[in-house]
Formats: C-alpha cells, sequence, structure tokens
C-alpha cells in the first residue's frame, strides 16, 4: 500500500491536502483529514475525480474511505471512517453518498489489502 500526501484543487482554486493510502490492484483509497484548508468532506468529488486522473484508477472500481482522526474532530465524535460512493460521467465524479464504516469493518478492509 502506497502512502503520499495528496493535493488537489479545491473549488475555490486553493491548493488543500489530505493524507491517502492507495492499494492500485485492488482500487482502494484511504484518505484521511488533515485540516489544512477545506475539508475532505466537502471536496470529496473533486478529490475523487483528481485519484482517478493522477492514479490511473478505474472509477467505477474505486472505493474511497474518508478517516476523520480524533484530533481532527470534536471529542463528541472521535475517531470516524466513511464509505462514498459517486455518480460517475467518464472519469468525472459526482453526488457523494457517505455511508459510516463502522471501525470493525475498516479493519476488515485492511486485512483485505494486506493478505
Amino acid at each position: 500500500m502506497e502512502e503520499a500526501i495528496f493535493i488537489f484543487q479545491t473549488p475555490s482554486r486553493m491548493a488543500s491536502t489530505c493524507l491517502i493510502r492507495i492499494d492500485r490492484e485492488l482500487q482502494i483509497v484511504i484518505a484521511t483529514e488533515t485540516q489544512k484548508r477545506i475539508s475532505i468532506t466537502t471536496t470529496s468529488e473533486l478529490m475523487a475525480t483528481e485519484l482517478v486522473k493522477q492514479y490511473q484508477l478505474m472509477p467505477q472500481r474505486l472505493l474511497l474511505i474518508e478517516h476523520y482522526p480524533e484530533s481532527t474532530r470534536p471529542q463528541l465524535y472521535g475517531e470516524s471512517y466513511y464509505l462514498v460512493t459517486f455518480t460517475w460521467v467518464g472519469q468525472q465524479a459526482s453526488k457523494a453518498i457517505r455511508q459510516p464504516l463502522p471501525l470493525s469493518e475498516f479493519k476488515e478492509v485492511l486485512q483485505a489489502i494486506e493478505s
């Protein structure tokens, strides 16, 4: 699994970043919120579109997991994970749908990547 700082452009044309871990073979990306500029929640469609282009991923196979460490969330919420799916037109993502991903299921995804 590769790890990198992913730089992408926000709707206001500002550069923003997040930490990504990516498995190109399985087409899984875990994007960790770093609170650098704009939240990954706000820019998920742009981020997914850029991930597909920069890493030559297949849009319909992309599995994007947003990760929010406790350090970036109010204490009430704590660390959390969301599975994000999109409607794709070519390589353009739109209509992000977020589903909470329990820690136990996230661990299963990690095990699948590691095996």
